[in-house]
């Protein structure tokens, strides 16, 4: 009996100095109380009005306290998170056109002072905003990156790299339709990448978004579910090409995993095997297939 499995990773972007540290705390302590794990993608320069503010071990406590206990996996996010250009399709960017000298000197920075807080090498990069360019790709593998995480929709015509490349495929208010998705392709292996900022949440002090911490709390008890990890589903024939497999084939057993890192996802998702099977109103994927 064959068997498929639904992966699911959660991304918070944009912790930095500068960031709301109240609210980034009490989403890291609803996530250690179910032992669930997250990648932040991290920003290594906060900005203030006195200008850029370096990440240490002492402003961002909090940070190295949830890394040390295992509850967060540590990426890259940029630089400065500052928009330096703008993409044809309108997206703004910290990496796209800009050239090369400045983005190998962002890159590198950033990576020292995060390694320099964290004890460790960073392996993943997120770009701001979900985009870069080739020059951006080329120099990741340079200095061994072993992922990028981005957007299907703002990802140029990329060049071959080492770097394994996992895109978001929802929103954490739309796990629950993503992994909906995920079981109607039940002949295929699934990553669902839900990524979420401060300003999703109603207890944010800038813009307030309409997710409460409770109904993440919520969200995340669903996630620990034992009937999620062990649910039986239909099997297709191979090669279904992506459609829905159909009901009347033989049963499998399907089962949920949550990924413990991003890492742990690129090593399972590998960039020539990923399709896109669904398109949203959000103009990005709900969910990303890998063939495994």
């Amino acid at each position: 009996m064959s068997r498929a499995t639904i992966n699911i990773v959660l991304r918070f972007d944009d912790p930095s100095p500068t960031t709301d540290h109240a609210l980034e705390r009490e989403i890291f302590t609803i996530l250690g109380e179910l032992d669930i794990p997250v990648t932040v993608g991290v920003v290594p320069f906060g900005i203030d009005t006195g200008g850029l503010v370096p990440l240490t071990r002492d402003n961002v406590s909090h940070l190295v306290a949830a890394h040390a206990k295992g509850i967060i996996e540590v990426a890259q996010h940029g630089y400065a998170h500052e928009h330096l250009t703008t993409t044809p399709k309108g997206s703004p960017s910290e990496f796209w056109d800009v050239p090369a000298e400045e983005q190998y000197r962002r890159i590198d920075e950033g990576h020292d002072q995060l390694a320099q807080t964290f004890g460790q090498p960073i392996r993943g990069f997120i770009p701001p905003w979900n985009t870069y360019d080739n020059t951006t790709l080329r120099h990741l593998a340079a200095r061994g990156y072993e992922y990028l995480s981005s957007c299907v929709a703002t990802t140029p015509q990329r060049q071959f790299s080492p770097c394994c490349f996992v895109p978001r495929t929802c929103d954490i208010h739309q796990l629950r339709q993503a992994y909906a998705e995920a079981l109607r392709h039940r002949c295929l292996s699934s990553t669902v990448v839900a990524i979420m900022h401060h300003h999703d949440f109603l207890e944010y002090a800038g813009n307030p978004g309409k997710l409460s911490l409770a109904a993440f709390r919520e969200t995340l008890r669903w996630l620990k579910q034992p009937a999620l990890h062990h649910a039986a589903a239909p099997r297709g024939k191979p090669g279904c090409g992506g459609k829905p497999c159909s009901p009347k084939t033989p049963s499998q057993e399907r089962a949920t995993a949550l990924a413990p890192s991003m890492f742990a996802a690129a090593k399972t998702a590998f960039d020539s095997h990923i399709v896109d099977v669904s398109q949203t109103p959000y103009s990005a994927p709900f969910i990303i297939v890998s063939a495994r």
